[in-house]
């Protein structure tokens, strides 16, 4: 799935995206967040390869965010598709998948981790996927009928990616007092961190791009802030009593967040 499904998924989305100045800066707001809720999330009380500093950084958009975001504030307040190319699931890479490589007994150091990223066909199909935008081979593809069917084909290849990550949360699933507890206190401690963390980055965007600085920019950065972890995380844990709390740990706060947003809902009336 890592080597195939989701470089196809990868590449569709950061292919179609509008690069400029306020994006860069709403970039710099999310990426910077997510490197502080990691280090936030570092305890030195637990067990140095925890997983829950991983669980504190990252955010879910592409399965859970962008169908929440349409459901709570309407499919008019997303952007646009471009050149006619049908709207996807975006995919965010504020996962530390290198840490995580490191972590489940892959070699440390610079070298190792820089030889894992020019490996790695997820980093190779993000960057020819921003390549191709800067260079404009992402809207001719989507202009013209060989290009919409690569792109098709694209979409067919990263479509089970969705289906197998969920599979892989649900399968080790338990509902038992210990894992419950610790993930109860895993996403109080990720709401502590995010919180004021989208304040801060809604600052920064309105400080150095105040004309992409709206309402439904803002909203989106709400959910954004109260997503779960990424959905792949599963797929970097041990089996056992760490699957099942890294499970737990999504699933709840998966609930929690759309519970939050219903709460928006209903006060936005």
């Amino acid at each position: 799935m890592a080597r195939v499904t989701l470089p196809a998924v990868v590449f569709g989305a950061f292919s179609a995206i509008r690069i400029d100045l306020s994006a860069l800066v709403v970039f710099v707001a999310i990426f910077g967040s997510c490197l502080i809720a990691l280090g936030l999330g570092l305890d030195a009380l637990q067990k140095r390869w925890s997983m829950r500093p991983f669980l504190m950084t990252a955010m879910e958009v592409g399965m859970l965010g962008y169908p929440l975001f349409t459901i709570v504030f309407g499919a008019a307040n997303l952007p646009p598709p471009r050149d006619g190319r049908p709207r996807r699931n975006r995919v965010h890479l504020h996962d530390p998948h290198p840490l995580l490589n490191q972590r489940n007994g892959g070699p440390a150091g610079l070298k190792p981790a820089l030889m894992r990223l020019v490996t790695n066909p997820v980093i190779w199909a993000a960057f020819l996927g921003i390549a191709s935008a800067l260079a404009g081979i992402g809207a001719y593809l989507g202009a013209n009928p060989g290009g919409r069917t690569f792109l098709s084909c694209l979409s067919f290849i990263g479509a089970p990616t969705g289906a197998l990550i969920l599979f892989v949360i649900g399968y080790d699933m338990d509902f038992s007092l210990k894992s419950l507890g610790k993930a109860m206190t895993t996403i109080a401690l990720r709401y502590l961190i995010m919180v004021p963390l989208f304040f801060a980055a809604w600052a920064l965007v309105k400080r150095f791009a105040p004309s992409s600085a709206e309402p439904v920019l803002r909203s989106a950065l709400m959910v954004l802030f109260t997503m779960p972890s990424t959905f792949a995380i599963p797929i970097f844990g041990r089996e056992g009593e760490e699957s099942e709390y890294i499970s737990a740990t999504l699933s709840l706060n998966t609930l929690v967040t759309v519970c939050l947003l219903a709460a928006v809902t209903l006060m936005g009336k």
